[in-house]
C-alpha cells in the first residue's frame, strides 16, 4: 500500500487503523508529513501513524514503531529493499511495502 498525502490530509486515510482528528491535522504542516520510505540516510523523524493490514500494523507497532516514536533511517540494501531503521537504539529491517504504510513527520 502506498501512502497518499492528499487523501490523508483531506479525509481519514483508509489504510490507517484509526483516523487522526481533524484538529490535529489542521495544526500539522502537510509538507512535513511523508512516508517512512522517503527518509534520507541518517535522517530522523517522528512516527505519526501506522497503516496497512491490521495484523501487520500490530506487529510493526509491537516492534517499537508506534505513533510518537523517533525513527532514523540507517541504510538501504544494495537493491533498495529492505530498509534498516534505528528505533530507540534497536535496529529494525522493514520491506519497502511495509515502510510505505508508516506516516512520519519531520
Amino acid at each position: 500500500m502506498i501512502w497518499d498525502k492528499e487523501a490523508f490530509i483531506s479525509e481519514s486515510y483508509p489504510g490507517l487503523d484509526r483516523a487522526p482528528e481533524e484538529s490535529a491535522l489542521r495544526e500539522r504542516d502537510p509538507e512535513t508529513m511523508r512516508c517512512l520510505t522517503e527518509l534520507a540516510m541518517n535522517e530522523e523523524a517522528l512516527v505519526h501513524a501506522v497503516g496497512g493490514p491490521h495484523l501487520r500494523a500490530r506487529r510493526i507497532m509491537a516492534l517499537g514503531l508506534s505513533p510518537g516514536a523517533r525513527v532514523r533511517m540507517v541504510r538501504r540494501a544494495p537493491l533498495g529493499d529492505p530498509l534498516e531503521f534505528d528505533v530507540s537504539g534497536c535496529l529494525l529491517m522493514l520491506r519497502c511495502e511495509e515502510a510505505a504504510g508508516i506516516v512520519v513527520e519531520g
